[in-house]
């Protein structure tokens, strides 16, 4: 077993607003995301399925052109290839697990 503290891991920004890290498995990768308040996750999309969930805060998810608010508890699937993106109506936690694991978080 590998034991890990989110506070002790290596956090990147990948755009105005967002801090993130992630952890690699043979199979997986699992991410989590601070958003503040009015940031923004640019649309894209690529081969992973991706599974999150908000753990506080408020999120408006755009996945294939429809929009939808997402707020904490809430649980969420978007499928590989499909495009998404999105807005932090509040300040945000996010957890989001992907397969195959990405090479480029």
């Amino acid at each position: 077993m590998n034991l890990f503290h989110i506070d002790k891991m290596e956090k990147k920004s990948p755009a105005k607003g967002v801090e993130m890290c992630s952890l690699n498995g043979e199979r997986m990768t699992f991410a989590y995301f601070k958003l503040a308040k009015g940031s923004q996750v640019p649309e894209h999309s690529h081969p992973h399925e991706q599974i999150g969930m908000v753990i506080r805060g408020k999120l408006r998810l755009k996945v294939q052109g429809e929009e939808q608010e997402v707020i904490g508890g809430n649980i969420y699937h978007i499928p590989s290839d499909v495009p998404h993106g999105a807005v932090a109506l509040e300040d945000c936690e996010v957890i989001e697990v992907f397969s195959p694991r990405r090479e480029d978080l």
